[in-house]
């Protein structure tokens, strides 16, 4: 009898120790949400004045390639936006001056939950404007302001905290105590890395990854790709050892993430191997935020033994308070406590089951369930967590070109996007440099139907409007800029179609005209 008691009483004592060891794997230092914070309010920061502002007028205006009663033929309005409440160049612009203050009353943790929520709506509400010029670096970055507002960001260095210290707040989540947090919501948190991360990989086991090819064919993108992708593509034997890393580093990254075993060990030097891998994207590639919010997100798994090696620590540690890196079930009982019971928890618990239903949905073949996929996809846009990471998990086929050749009333010819002479055989740092930033390459990469891709009467017209309208813009924007005489007379739009060949061949591209200004209809 006593030793079925013995027995029972160390199964229950593994399943308690086996419980606190998976809590440790959720519980994030408030230090470490600090620094997310502030690195997500500087990449929100960078979005609107390096990505949107330099092209406000012709990307989120109704100056621009997708006025709102274009937007309203093409989209449902599951795609609500703040900035589809006018189309004026002026109210876009003082949106986006608001987004940012928004972004630096989050930096500096002044009013925290509010300027969090306004980021928010105001990042979605920027990305639903143009879905045509968003990339992963967007999703992400919204995903993870969404799961901030359920957390006390405001915890540790920012103004909010230093009001409630000196108000005499007392001890507080989020102002003194502990410095570890365990909720739902840190769960949340970690988990969309997780699920950012296997998600990609998943998307990525197939043919073109598993053969090795796949960075063979994306390294011919040339419309993305840096001088350093340049250099890559001199050494093709590297090509296939960095492939399938990446399919492994994607596919791993759960089980250093949720591992209870030596987790701080583990996410320190998955930390460094993946700020490496995300820097070595961003030198080869052009693909905006996604590199640097990817990097700001690791800051959340920093431990706090870390932190107290730099000497930033509470002042209740200083004084032989409490430690960072005591789990969470060691501290008094008032210390256990996670900020928001009660409906954040239940919110926390909606944005979990919502978060993995529409991963699982994604990660399905297209047509296995689309109806069921349609629905989460756009009940997220309602909700501003729609999400879908598949980066390069069907890598490109085809390394196309692009020119708005323009013929002016004084004779020349001009490329209207460069400014320059039309280049029909541009060199790889030509196209590079002829892009000129990361939202018009998603914006021309997006309106570019496949050779091989099989389009209805529906989607052709939509492109078709898309293409003419991008032509219209960019006609309307010069003719603003430039005296008589020096404005547009006819201008096409061209496409120049060219297959990828992994070997490295480069065929001669097929040229096709995509729209024609002033239009032969109104001609």
């Amino acid at each position: 009898m006593a030793s079925e008691t013995l027995e029972r009483g160390g199964s229950w004592q593994r399943l308690v120790s086996f419980a606190e060891h998976w809590q440790q794997v959720f519980q994030l230092d408030l230090r470490s949400l600090a620094a997310l914070r502030i690195a997500l309010a500087l990449v929100a920061l960078l979005d609107v004045f390096y990505y949107r502002w330099p092209h406000a007028e012709l990307l989120l205006s109704d100056r621009g390639v997708l006025p709102l009663e274009l937007f309203a033929q093409l989209y449902d309005p599951s795609y609500w936006s703040v900035y589809r409440w006018n189309g004026d160049l002026g109210i876009v612009r003082l949106l986006l001056l608001i987004q940012a203050a928004a972004a630096i009353a989050f930096l500096i943790g002044w009013r925290t939950g509010w300027a969090n929520v306004i980021l928010l709506v105001l990042c979605w509400s920027v990305q639903a404007r143009n879905p045509l010029t968003n990339t992963g670096g967007d999703v992400l970055l919204r995903n993870l302001l969404a799961w901030c507002c359920l957390l006390p960001m405001s915890a540790r260095w920012s103004l909010d905290a230093r009001r409630r210290t000196l108000a005499g707040a007392g001890s507080m989540a989020g102002n003194r105590g502990a410095e570890s947090l365990y909720s739902l919501a840190t769960m949340g948190l970690i988990l969309q890395l997780v699920v950012m991360y296997f998600c990609a990989g998943l998307a990525k086991c197939n043919r073109d990854w598993f053969s090795g090819e796949a960075l063979a064919y994306c390294l011919q993108l040339e419309l993305y790709l840096k001088p350093p992708g340049q250099w890559l593509q001199a050494v093709p034997s590297v090509l296939p050892l960095i492939t399938w890393a990446t399919v492994a580093m994607e596919l791993a990254a759960p089980l250093f993430l949720l591992t209870p075993w030596r987790t701080v060990s583990c996410r320190m030097v998955m930390l460094l191997c993946y700020w490496a891998f995300h820097w070595g994207i961003g030198m080869v590639y052009s693909i905006g935020i996604f590199s640097i919010a990817a990097s700001a997100a690791w800051l959340m798994l920093i431990p706090g033994s870390l932190w107290d090696w730099m000497g930033l620590q509470s002042p209740q540690e200083s004084a032989g308070g409490y430690s960072a890196d005591k789990p969470v079930h060691q501290l008094p009982a008032q210390e256990k406590q996670i900020e928001g019971q009660g409906w954040l928890n239940w919110l926390a618990s909606a944005m979990l089951g919502f978060m993995l239903l529409i991963n699982l949905a994604n990660a399905l073949p297209k047509d296995a369930a689309p109806a069921v996929a349609r629905g989460l996809h756009e009940l997220g846009r309602w909700t501003m967590f729609a999400q879908e990471y598949t980066m390069f998990g069907e890598p490109p086929k085809e390394n196309s070109f692009y020119a708005f050749d323009a013929e002016l009333e004084n004779g020349e010819r001009v490329d209207l996007f460069s400014g320059g002479p039309p280049n029909f055989e541009p060199t790889k740092d030509e196209l590079y440099r002829w892009g000129r930033a990361q939202p018009w390459r998603r914006l021309l990469t997006n309106v570019s139907p496949g050779h091989d891709q099989q389009l209805s009467a529906a989607g052709r017209r939509a492109f078709a409007l898309l293409q003419a309208r991008i032509l219209e813009a960019l006609v309307g924007h010069w003719n603003r800029n430039h005296a008589a005489g020096e404005r547009v007379k006819v201008a096409d739009f061209l496409y120049f179609q060219r297959k990828i060949d992994p070997a490295g061949a480069v065929p001669v591209p097929g040229r096709i005209r995509w729209a024609r200004w002033p239009s032969e209809s109104s001609e």
